[in-house]
Formats: C-alpha cells, sequence, structure tokens
C-alpha cells in the first residue's frame, strides 16, 4: 500500500500557491460545519401543531368583539367550518386552485389552508 505524502496529515497544499490547509484542526471544522447547517437557506415547512388550530372564541372574546366593532358576533359568518359542516344540499362548484366551494344558491366559503377549514 502506498501513502500519499500530501495526505498522510489530513492537510493538502494548494497547488496555485503552495499553501498547506490543514482539516485537522476540529475547533475551526466544528465551528465552520454548523455555521454552513445554519445558513444552508433550505427550510423546511412543517404543518403547524394541532393545538395551534383555529380556537373558537371565548364568550368573554366575544363580547369585546362586539363592543369593538360595533356588530353583533353571528357564528354563522365568524366561525370557520369543517368540510364536513358545509351544506350539503345543492349544487357545489369546488374551485381547482383556492379550494373555495360556491354554492348555486350563492353562498361561498372560502378555504383557509393554514386551519384546513372553510369561513
Amino acid at each position: 500500500v502506498m501513502d500519499d505524502e500530501e495526505g498522510d496529515d489530513d492537510g493538502y497544499y494548494d497547488d496555485d500557491d503552495d499553501e498547506y490547509y490543514d482539516d485537522d484542526d476540529e475547533d475551526d471544522d466544528d465551528e465552520y460545519e454548523s455555521s454552513e447547517r445554519a445558513s444552508s437557506g433550505t427550510q423546511i415547512n412543517l404543518p403547524p401543531p394541532p393545538e395551534a388550530k383555529y380556537k373558537p372564541m371565548t364568550d368573554e372574546e366575544i363580547e369585546d368583539f362586539e363592543a369593538e366593532y360595533g356588530a353583533k358576533y353571528d357564528p354563522y359568518y365568524d366561525e370557520p367550518y369543517e368540510e364536513d359542516e358545509l351544506p350539503q344540499d345543492g349544487k357545489c362548484y369546488t374551485d381547482g386552485v383556492f379550494m373555495d366551494k360556491r354554492y348555486e344558491n350563492g353562498e361561498v366559503f372560502y378555504y383557509d389552508e393554514d386551519l384546513e377549514m372553510y369561513w
């Protein structure tokens, strides 16, 4: 087995300017690797945890809403719907891009991708 003189100590010579680079310096490698990982630019989009999904307003929040906006709270408009809670009677068109549901009678339920529910 032949040993490469330049590779014996995990370093190498840069042919252009004969500078020696040492890969054995563990402190520098660890910092470099962790900074590379932190700045890789790859972002992973995970769905929010179940507890971050929509929570119905409390009675106190409803009172605050009505006082602040001067409008009566109406769950038909102010609470989102699961898909199985949407009207089952009448024809419905589902938008292929935004997943909104439009009914023959004029009702429109807009899909909220973050909540996976309809408004």
